[in-house]
């Protein structure tokens, strides 16, 4: 009997000395399975010991299940609204890079109109000076006479209307345009010569290269020459000694008469030959005027 007028009077207090436990406790139950086994067990022992205890603990049930059923709302609740932020959060976050990106292509394309617009401005300053330059070409209309009013006639000194003024303008604006197209004309004439002389240039270039080329080949040849005649000397050479040889050991009834060798006038004239080659003149016509060798 003691132990149930316990449980009534925890059953029975007032719930602000509780309350605060209460959520505690039902996740602890949550938690550990075995306790809702043991829960069940008192409240069937204090069923068995005070029938009237039900209705209250019923109460008491439907009070807690109510008050849980509203904490399981407004949980539902703040995890649909934290939902709700972190989505708001993840856009922003999209944002912010799609921003930034578009920030890069601004940038790039601020530092590309930037270099645009410097490179105008240069061509403008050269454009500029090109037209001083024509200015100070065309001569002495184009400079202001400070001493006289363009706008009186320059002959009889009357005053010029608008019209007349535009009229002159106008020529003035049409004899400026025959110069520049002159001045057109001859700068195209003159890329045209230029053009012209660089090509002959070129040719020229073109046929130096054969010329040398022409000039090794009969270097190279001159040079197997030199061999050939070295080589003829030695055989001729040797065929002297062989004979004297033979002439000596009496086998010869007399010495043969051999073939002279070359005139100095050969040499002078193969060395000639060298000399022109070095210095590029022409081979043929310095061989015509090289005397032939003697016949045995």
């Amino acid at each position: 009997g003691d132990h149930a007028g316990d449980l009534r009077g925890r059953v029975q207090r007032p719930h602000g000395e509780r309350g605060a436990g209460r959520l505690r406790d039902r996740e602890g139950l949550r938690e550990r399975p075995g306790a809702l086994g043991q829960l069940a067990a008192v409240f069937e022992a204090l069923i068995q010991k005070d029938e009237g205890a039900i209705p209250r603990y019923t109460a008491e049930i439907l009070r807690e299940r109510q008050q849980l059923e509203e904490q399981l709302a407004r949980r539902r609740e703040l995890e649909s609204e934290l939902k709700q932020v972190r989505q708001a959060l993840d856009k922003l976050r999209d944002d912010r890079r799609q921003t930034e990106t578009d920030a890069s292509a601004v940038r790039s394309r601020i530092a590309h109109l930037q270099d645009e617009v410097a490179f105008v401005q240069e061509e403008m300053r050269i454009a500029e000076g090109e037209v001083d330059d024509m200015h100070q070409a065309i001569g002495t209309h184009m400079r202001k006479d400070h001493s006289y009013d363009h706008a009186y006639d320059p002959t009889t000194g009357v005053k010029l209307s608008e019209r007349q003024q535009l009229a002159m303008d106008q020529v003035s604006i049409a004899d400026l345009r025959l110069r520049l197209q002159d001045m057109r004309q001859d700068k195209l004439d003159l890329q045209a010569k230029q053009h012209e002389l660089i090509e002959q240039q070129r040719l020229i270039e073109q046929d130096r290269g054969l010329t040398l080329t022409a000039i090794h080949a009969e270097r190279t040849k001159l040079a197997e020459t030199k061999q050939l005649r070295l080589k003829m000397y030695k055989e001729r050479h040797a065929l002297e000694e062989e004979l004297l040889e033979h002439y000596a050991r009496g086998e010869l009834a007399e010495m043969p008469v051999m073939q002279p060798p070359p005139s100095a006038a050969t040499d002078m004239a193969m060395e000639d030959i060298a000399r022109t080659v070095q210095s590029g003149g022409s081979i043929k016509a310095r061989a015509a005027d090289m005397p032939a060798p003697a016949r045995p």
